[in-house]
């Protein structure tokens, strides 16, 4: 039997409304063939319907007013939350318009999607791999990602 999957999103603060998260499940419920489990890491579950497991945001230390996207670096953690399978972090704004089975069919560990390029980023001429985990070390952006990738996870 293969691993359980998982489709994992996030909501907090007021941005997106728990119609967001509603709306996405319904879309990865038409748009992933067989079974799957929904999983929205929140601060506040109220209205969300109950077909989503509805998780707590892990808590991060950032720096104050760091939040608009940095609380994604916490599905890095760990046995965050004990959860196990393959997983899909989808963002809440996203459109699904078909099959999206393929993405749980790749071969690999850890597969992250290319960065388009984007010149006005100073980091935009960094391997794809590269630029995601300066996300995880803020040093490593800094000092060109010197640092061994395993040390930059490690920190989480």
């Amino acid at each position: 039997m293969s691993d359980p999957r998982i489709v994992l999103c996030m909501k907090w603060g007021t941005k997106y409304g728990p119609e967001y998260v509603n709306r996405l499940y319904g879309m990865v419920s038409r748009h992933l063939r067989g079974p799957f489990r929904f999983v929205c890491l929140t601060d506040n579950s109220m209205g969300v319907n109950p077909e989503v497991d509805c998780l707590p945001l892990p808590r991060m230390e950032l720096a104050p007013g760091a939040d608009r996207g940095w609380p994604k670096l916490s599905t890095f953690k760990a046995g965050l939350h004990g959860l196990k399978g393959t997983a899909l972090f989808l963002d809440l704004d996203v459109v699904i318009v078909g099959d999206i089975t393929p993405f749980f069919e790749q071969p690999g560990d850890f597969l992250i999607i290319k960065d388009w390029k984007r010149p006005w980023r100073p980091h935009a001429a960094l391997p794809p791999i590269t630029k995601a985990l300066c996300s995880v070390c803020r040093k490593c952006i800094r000092a060109r990602c010197s640092r061994s990738p395993k040390r930059c996870l490690a920190r989480m």
